[in-house]
């Protein structure tokens, strides 16, 4: 099936997001909406918008500096998806973590704020410090490489979102996610805790916990680039490389004991 020059797996690609779906709808609806009546109807921040505006550019023009209606392709589409989803018995969309975090990241801030102090506290009843993102063994109470480590890493999140996120208020739920992205490490740190509880001496397994480490410091990386996605409005092809690069700050730092 063809819709408008693109196939229907390409626009159910587009469309298989809840949010893009009732930005299609709204616009159908109303016929056209300023990117304000969008955030409001849609409870979503700004950054989130328009990382799915961004995504609906083949059915969505832009009528004048932030008001959009849907294009003849973008008509059709809606007409055949909402007649789809009366026939389902279902319109009611759902967001994801990350998209109620940015819409609501006052929420989720005491979260973040307590991964990220959980974080710096563990060097008094562990035996690690940290180099960023970047995890290794040393003697138990070095916590300053720990706080250096968070203040780096929220410094670069906000550096980078004043070059390159979109829209306003994208500020709070990039910082929020990224101390919310402390929270894997947080679990990871309490793994290690409970293995000296029961007398594994962890000096010993160094290899093994670096490894494990490596699979926790990926899902951090998920995260952050999650924060940049949907609060920044950036697309996952930028979000990634720029939380890989904060990864290459860190291995860098800790190569030369920067921390």
């Amino acid at each position: 099936m063809e819709l408008g020059g693109r196939s229907g797996a390409e626009i159910y690609g587009i469309l298989k997001s809840p949010v893009r779906r009732e930005i299609i709808s709204l616009l159908y609806t109303r016929g056209e909406l300023s990117a304000t009546q969008l955030k409001l109807l849609l409870n979503v921040s700004y950054g989130t918008l328009y990382y799915h505006l961004d995504f609906l550019k083949p059915l969505i023009v832009q009528v004048r500096r932030g008001r959009y209606r849907l294009s003849e392709r973008g008509i059709r589409v809606a007409e055949k998806m909402l007649r789809e989803m009366y026939e389902g018995g279902s319109s009611r969309f759902s967001l994801s973590l990350f998209e109620k975090m940015a819409a609501s990241p006052t929420y989720y801030l005491p979260i973040g704020i307590l991964a990220a102090i959980t974080y710096a506290s563990a060097p008094y009843v562990l035996p690690v410090k940290s180099s960023i993102l970047y995890l290794k063994f040393s003697n138990p109470g070095d916590s300053l490489s720990m706080v250096v480590s968070l203040g780096i890493t929220l410094a670069y999140s906000v550096v980078v979102g004043a070059l390159l996120c979109r829209g306003r208020g994208w500020i709070l739920g990039v910082l929020c996610s990224t101390m919310a992205s402390y929270i894997p490490i947080d679990v990871y740190l309490f793994m290690l805790l409970a293995l000296e509880e029961i007398g594994v001496k962890l000096l010993s397994i160094i290899p093994i916990l670096q490894a494990g480490f490596v699979v926790v410091h990926l899902i951090q990386l998920l995260i952050l680039a999650a924060g940049f996605t949907y609060s920044g409005g950036l697309g996952w092809e930028k979000s990634l490389p720029i939380a890989l690069l904060l990864s290459y700050i860190s291995l860098l730092t800790s190569y030369y004991n920067l921390l």
